[in-house]
């Protein structure tokens, strides 16, 4: 009887979830992309206050514009508020990369001064991507705040994008087959040609 307890029990602890797992920057890792290298999905990677600047890492084999984060899948980007984690891209790159990536929860972040030729300065969601981005202030980029392209589904809420610039879509560009949910955001000082706050295309 005694084993046989034990031995469910042994099932049962085999069989839940792991527990998320709490990163620290810059406490554990000096930067935000040194802590997202290392987690996994269900990780929390927890930015302390301050200003983070380390515009050193190409996107992606195929597009080798830099930029301070490239997201993973799984993985909740967490910083402790608006003006109060800020990342700031010195206009040499974007703020934070997504592509492909699924179940991410980018919160609670400054991201500013981005800079990309094409395709979304601030937060560029790209190719099938479904995350969510929420209390985020996206400001004074070019190319675009936020740049929805290719497939995508995010969820956008309570966010602020402000004073950025681009071809089209300023604020929000949301183009080739995507969609989103997007709720209590002050979109607001946004410019471009075509759609200055939000831009959509079928």
């Amino acid at each position: 009887m005694r084993k046989s307890l034990l031995a469910a029990l042994f099932v049962l602890v085999c069989a839940s979830p792991a527990l998320a797992r709490f990163i620290y920057v810059p406490a554990q890792y000096p930067t935000i992309q040194a802590a997202m290298t290392a987690a996994v999905s269900g990780d929390v990677v927890e930015v302390a206050a301050g200003v983070y600047s380390d515009v050193t890492h190409p996107c992606s084999p195929s597009d080798t514009t830099k930029t301070v984060v490239v997201m993973k899948s799984g993985v909740t980007l967490r910083g402790q508020g608006r003006n109060v984690t800020i990342i700031d891209a010195l206009q040499l790159g974007r703020g934070i990369y997504c592509e492909g990536v699924t179940n991410a929860f980018i919160e609670g972040m400054t991201i500013r001064n981005a800079f990309a030729a094409t395709y979304g300065a601030g937060i560029y969601v790209y190719n099938g991507s479904a995350v969510t981005i929420r209390s985020v202030e996206v400001k004074q980029s070019y190319d675009g705040g936020i740049i929805v392209r290719t497939n995508c589904t995010p969820t956008i809420q309570d966010c602020w994008i402000t004073g950025n610039s681009a071809k089209e879509g300023g604020g929000l560009a949301i183009v080739e087959g995507s969609n989103g949910t997007v709720t209590g955001c002050w979109i607001i000082g946004n410019q471009a040609p075509s759609g200055g706050g939000v831009f959509i295309r079928a």
